[in-house]
């Protein structure tokens, strides 16, 4: 029985990260209009806009439905206000009872629990509470 290998070829496999080209709902419409002209082929203008022709169809059954419009990503931005200074932290209020069957419950990353169960004092839990700030 014959058990040689015989290597016919290497490729070299080369990782390029392509980015998405994200085109404006006008410029959706401006190639969907040109593609539903009777006798256009819709691969030759997808090509000619270096889309692919799937997306093409597929946008052209959107404005069919009416849902194009929809689809279509829309950026929205959110106000932002930049200050000199940070905001001042509202001072924690005093707890002044203790409750006698309570539980508080903690969690932090990494499956970090703690768990005050029972009657604690104020100054225990702030003691617990600083602790954790420090160890952040």
């Amino acid at each position: 029985m014959d058990t040689s290998t015989a290597v016919v070829g290497i490729e070299e496999v080369v990782h390029r990260k392509v980015r998405r080209r994200l085109l404006t709902l006008e410029q959706k419409l401006r190639v969907v209009a040109e593609a539903s002209v009777p006798g256009t082929s819709v691969a030759e203008v997808a090509r000619r806009h270096g889309l692919n022709a799937n997306l093409v169809f597929g946008w052209r059954r959107q404005q069919q439905l009416g849902v194009l419009e929809q689809r279509t990503r829309k950026v929205k931005l959110l106000p932002v206000r930049v200050s000199e200074s940070p905001v001042p932290r509202e001072e924690p209020r005093e707890i002044t009872r203790v409750i006698d069957d309570g539980r508080i419950e903690i969690i932090l990353a990494k499956d970090i629990r703690v768990a005050i169960i029972g009657s604690v004092a104020a100054e225990r839990i702030d003691q617990v509470l600083t602790m954790l700030r420090r160890s952040a």
